[in-house]
């Protein structure tokens, strides 16, 4: 009964740990975009709500601080 339960909160863990980052965007090279002028600013003026979002940005911008609090860890 123990090891039941165990195996139920490791895949009741792993599956809150997908739903809180999205692996959507693990194929997006950073470096891209730090090198387009266009690009970076746009996502810059996103984050900082001095310009439009696309839904990428909303979702950098929805995800970012957490992140960046926890290391990109899953807590």
């Amino acid at each position: 009964m123990k090891l039941f339960a165990v195996i139920a909160l490791a895949l009741i863990a792993t599956v809150a740990a997908q739903e809180k980052y999205t692996t959507k965007y693990d194929g997006i090279d950073a470096n891209e975009i730090l090198k387009s002028d266009r690009l970076f600013n746009n996502y810059y003026k996103c984050l900082l709500d001095q310009g439009r979002c696309t839904p990428d940005g909303n979702e950098l911008k929805r995800i970012l601080p957490d992140a960046l609090q926890n290391n990109c860890q899953v807590q």
